[in-house]
């Protein structure tokens, strides 16, 4: 007789979780708490869509190469002369265009962030 209650007691315990499981969920997606993240990862996303699609655009119009820049192509006919009277070493951190990881497109893209979200580009 015991066992008898048990069951009844499990059988009426599942479905009420079960509403209640459905109550709470409904409440957290429906928080501010859980919109307001939602709406800052759909304005991330816009963003890195925004990036995504100027760069797509740069390639494809052919403004740049992967690679491949002209920047500097006649830096060697440029003169250096130190006039630091404490003969101060400003060529330590002289740009190398020449490197396999600069682009002219970073600053392109920065500058199209600036003009398009200026609220973006300060953040970042």
């Amino acid at each position: 007789m015991e066992l008898w209650f048990v069951v009844l007691a499990m059988v009426l315990a599942y479905p009420a979780y079960l509403v209640i499981r459905e109550i709470r969920k409904y409440r957290y997606f429906n928080g501010e708490e859980f919109l307001a993240h939602k709406a800052e990862v759909a304005a991330v996303v816009v963003d890195h869509n925004e990036v995504a699609e100027y760069t797509s655009e740069i390639r494809r119009s052919g403004s740049f190469q992967l690679g491949v820049s002209s920047t500097g192509g006649q830096a060697s006919l440029a003169l250096f002369e130190n006039t630091s009277r404490w003969n101060y070493r400003r060529d330590r951190n002289v740009a190398d265009y020449a490197a396999r990881n600069v682009h002219n497109c970073s600053l392109k893209v920065r500058t199209h962030l600036r003009r398009t979200n200026g609220v973006w580009a300060a953040n970042r």
